[in-house]
């Protein structure tokens, strides 16, 4: 059975229509889902420290307490950095937009800045929320100043992270765009199926030559299918690990530290993506092509309705007729790696493992029933 499983593995390996379908079409795609995804993250969704300057020209009456907060929205962690204190040479840097605005402090405390976007809308918004505050502050001190001290209190606490604590919305990988990835791994492993195709055809003495002489050979039939599909749940796995080691490590896309449930996430999903191909091959009464042709295009489709080619129709379905992405192969492999690398939510990936369970069973049954009805109707 050794040697079966050797030859086996060398012969799908040196497939090279399959090999570029299963490897290095994904790697590209992938390559190219990095090229676009991380250059519009860094322009729409990255936040560098805004550069202002900070021109004093007369007395503010509260001068103090916002020199402490401008010194603090500048400090090393804070969001502003002032380029400048010297108003001729702050409106030179600004109509050359080099700074985003500049921050006047007089009588009063006043903002200026030469165009709209989201650096000004933050600088307008920092300081209209402090002079809020502030406001408040001195309203409250005239009324009562008992009211003023637990006030100072709770801002104090609140500087500390005791009222308002920023929190992500899930714990793992925030990227809009990580969506993406889990459907090409879908694509990845539901592109499998072609193993399985390609299994049965090469036991259908009706297709090819080459099944008449496994079919004559002295090797047990048994031994023949178990060691063809070992072969090609072994590839498969190999091809969905280099894919998930490239993504990971080339091109740095985070996927979290769960590497072990992960790595049982791409077994299962090797392992549906194959048995599906073995259902396509067994049940469908036609040509290779045909089914090959089948095979792809009923995986594209399941891709497609998981979010690889628009990111949100999984959640659009998910919304309209959920009961879909649960029966949907492609949605369910996407689940179980966004379980882990966004939500962190193993009761979601527990879910996902058992629903490819059960669809690994009945496609297997499916086959089996089929290779049974199909050798009594050739006897």
């Amino acid at each position: 059975m050794w040697n079966l499983y050797r030859y086996r593995v060398k012969r799908l390996f040196l497939d090279k229509s399959l090999f570029f379908w299963q490897l290095i079409f994904p790697i590209i795609l992938g390559t190219f889902f990095w090229l676009a995804f991380s250059n519009i993250t860094e322009k729409t969704e990255s936040l560098d420290r805004i550069k202002i300057g900070l021109v004093k020209e007369g007395k503010y009456q509260y001068e103090e307490a916002f020199d402490r907060f401008i010194d603090a929205c500048s400090s090393d962690s804070g969001i502003l950095d002032i380029e400048t204190k010297d108003e001729k040479e702050a409106l030179k840097m600004l109509k050359d937009k080099k700074i985003k605005g500049i921050i006047y402090v007089n009588d009063e405390i006043s903002l200026k800045v030469s165009e709209t976007g989201m650096d000004q809308t933050v600088l307008e918004a920092f300081i209209n929320e402090y002079l809020k505050y502030e406001d408040i502050i001195i309203n409250v001190v005239q009324d009562s100043p008992q009211k003023a001290i637990k006030m100072i209190i709770d801002l104090l606490k609140n500087q500390n992270g005791g009222l308002l604590k920023e929190k992500n919305a899930t714990p793992g990988n925030m990227d809009v765009y990580i969506q993406y990835y889990f459907a090409l791994f879908a694509m990845v492993s539901m592109f499998g199926c072609s193993y399985g195709i390609l299994n049965t055809r090469e036991m259908d003495i009706r297709d090819v030559c080459v099944a008449i002489r496994r079919n004559v050979s002295p090797a047990k039939k048994t031994s023949i299918v178990i060691s063809d599909f070992l072969a090609a749940l072994t590839i498969q796995m190999v091809i969905n690990l280099v894919v998930f080691l490239y993504l990971n490590l080339i091109l740095g896309i985070d996927f979290g530290e769960h590497y072990v449930l992960i790595l049982l996430c791409c077994a299962l999903s090797s392992l549906v993506g194959i048995s599906y191909g073995y259902m396509i091959g067994l049940i469908i009464r036609g040509s290779s092509s045909l089914k090959e042709n089948i095979g792809m295009v009923t995986s594209l489709s399941m891709c497609f309705f998981s979010g690889l080619m628009y990111g949100n129709m999984k959640f659009v379905i998910e919304k309209n007729m959920p009961i879909f992405n649960r029966i949907n192969p492609a949605a369910v492999i996407s689940d179980g790696f966004y379980s882990l690398c966004v939500f962190d939510d193993i009761h979601m990936y527990i879910r996902s493992v058992l629903i490819m369970f059960a669809m690994i069973i009945i496609f297997s049954l499916v086959s089996v029933f089929s290779l049974k009805s199909g050798r009594m109707e050739a006897d």
